[in-house]
């Protein structure tokens, strides 16, 4: 992979979840946390989420087709 794909592919993925974080943690204060608290359990159910089932259904398919 070439280095400027890689870089590219990685602000796509990395930018969003970023600006989603920060801004969350903006809004939020020391008097009300809830939506930093929030945003960050959301953010880590949608990332296992989508590992659980990249893992259920992505790498099964990949691994079946080689053999």
């Amino acid at each position: 992979m070439k280095f400027l794909t890689f870089v590219l592919s990685w602000i796509t993925v990395t930018l969003p979840y970023t600006i989603i974080a920060a801004y969350a943690g903006s809004i939020s204060s020391l008097d009300n946390p809830k939506p930093a608290i929030l945003t960050a359990v959301a953010l880590t159910s949608f990332f296992w989420c989508g590992w659980l089932l990249l893992n259920r259904y992505g790498f099964r398919k990949e691994a079946n087709s080689e053999l």
